[in-house]
């Protein structure tokens, strides 16, 4: 009987997070499996009212524009490519909310301008515009995604003719460059919408800069050094290492997820990506997995090299680092136990269990032995400080699907259900969901920002966590999701 409890719960705006997460955790616990569905369509839907709400405010306030103040009721624009719409397009229609894709497909055709003179980062117009495009394509086959996905892959294109390495950030209208200092993510991550738009179109073009790109790295930096991990910091002009810090976290992330997905994106035929891929799993082990004190959680950190020097963070970036373990354990080496993706999984959790408003933060601090600094009790003292803001990441949401789809295991679909009921009780303020600058404080200040990514990504997997794998087709054999979340179909060999 506690489902109705739950079911009405989510219609309404809960005001009270601690009382709202036992309500809901209690009522899905044990309980048999009619009962259990009946809970997880109430989540699903009250997760589509979120994406309805928080669509709506975007197209009063800010639509054709990249991104929503709802605090102010004003926009954003940094790519000029209206990102909101671009990037939430699949997840539109995952969640079947056909009148608001029907406004998105129509502004992509009438209204978008690829060429529109604006000096954009080329990796977030990569994985925003061009994946969202793709992903879009991939699930609805509407010809006018793909026109669009062309246009921006060609234009994208320029910014592998300056340097040995694609450039971090190009005019959109004249297609120069601007700029030389990248990072491994930043140029290392185009391999599976490139790869994906020559499948697409037949020209090889698109899948060979990419591939140039990575070997290039490969060559400058070769990889057996550090066991698969490359440097953070990069000149593309020269296509030379610049800095001796490497991570899974922010600025390096894409890059080694793009190695794991691109082999499994091209129906497991690529050699080297697969010798590559099981290279990063020995270096990311010896080198970044480390454990915390008192609880031994484990945890992906930043180090220098050769001289190791280890910063003690654990980022929220870095919790995509399950799922990609979780895919290359199961969906390479048929390794159903994953204890590395587990981990990361948990970990990522208890940063939200850590916080006031149980909102993940940018990063913790971790203890891991004799830190003097180890006495906060909030979470056994694992964690001490970090960076307390809430920008609506989506990575420890995106880990927990890729857990609950590969074991069954109900408990992640709880643990992420705490996490929506965090969003919607904080982070859902006037027209939209903002990021939070403080997830401790209180009261709440907020940054006024609501990303195209929340859209892509955060509510993407939300929904997903409380889906069936097999939804709508979607599974781990025969799609990859690109690191904005755009599913992309698997290309077989035959």
């Amino acid at each position: 009987k506690m489902k109705f409890v739950v079911s009405s719960l989510l219609l309404v705006t809960v005001t009270a997070v601690t009382v709202a997460v036992s309500v809901a955790v209690a009522a899905s616990a044990a309980v048999p499996s009619a009962e259990r569905e009946a809970i997880m369509a109430a989540r699903r839907d009250a997760v589509v009212e979120a994406a309805r709400f928080a669509f709506e405010g975007y197209r009063k306030f800010a639509w054709g524009q990249d991104e929503l103040r709802p605090v102010s009721n004003t926009a954003r624009q940094w790519l000029g490519l209206g990102a909101t719409i671009v990037s939430g397009m699949d997840t539109l229609h995952l969640m079947n909310l056909t009148d608001e894709f029907a406004l998105g497909l129509d502004w992509i055709e009438h209204d978008m301008n690829v060429r529109n003179g604006m000096v954009v980062p080329t990796f977030e117009t990569n994985i925003r515009i061009l994946g969202g495009l793709l992903g879009a394509y991939t699930l609805t086959e509407e010809p006018v995604l793909l026109k669009r996905a062309v246009e921006v892959g060609d234009v994208l294109a320029n910014a592998f003719k300056c340097g040995k390495l694609p450039n971090p950030t190009i005019n959109l209208g004249t297609g120069a460059c601007v700029g030389s200092t990248t990072n491994l993510a930043s140029m290392g991550t185009f391999s599976l919408e490139f790869v994906t738009l020559s499948a697409l179109t037949g020209n090889k073009t698109y899948a060979q800069l990419a591939e140039t790109a990575r070997n290039n790295i490969w060559q400058a930096a070769p990889p057996k050094q550090f066991l698969g991990l490359e440097p953070q910091t990069w000149n593309a002009v020269w296509g030379q290492p610049e800095g001796s810090s490497y991570s899974l976290g922010g600025g390096s992330d894409s890059f080694y997820e793009y190695v794991v997905k691109e082999y499994l994106l091209t129906d497991k035929t690529n050699k080297q990506l697969y010798d590559m891929s099981n290279l990063l799993r020995q270096g990311a082990d010896k080198y970044l997995f480390r454990h915390s004190s008192p609880s031994n959680w484990g945890f992906v950190d930043t180090t220098t090299l050769p001289d190791i020097s280890y910063s003690n963070q654990m980022q929220h970036l870095a919790c995509f680092a399950g799922g990609m373990f979780i895919l290359q354990d199961q969906f390479i080496h048929a390794n159903k136990s994953s204890p590395m993706g587990k981990a990361i999984g948990h970990t990522c959790y208890e940063m939200y269990k850590y916080t006031r408003t149980f909102l993940g933060p940018e990063n913790v601090q971790v203890a891991t032995g004799g830190d003097a600094a180890a006495t906060d009790s909030v979470s056994g003292g694992d964690f001490v400080g970090g960076d307390m803001a809430n920008f609506l990441r989506p990575e420890a949401l995106e880990t927990l699907t890729y857990l609950y789809w590969t074991t069954g295991n109900t408990t992640y679909q709880d643990w992420g259900w705490e996490m929506f009921l965090a969003f919607n009780t904080t982070s859902r303020v006037g027209s939209g969901f903002s990021g939070v600058r403080d997830v401790n404080a209180s009261p709440v200040s907020y940054d006024d920002d609501q990303q195209a990514y929340f859209f892509s990504e955060t509510l993407k997997y939300m929904f997903l966590l409380f889906n069936e794998p097999g939804y709508m087709g979607l599974n781990f054999d025969d799609y990859v999701f690109t690191t904005e979340a755009h599913p992309l179909k698997v290309i077989r060999s035959s």
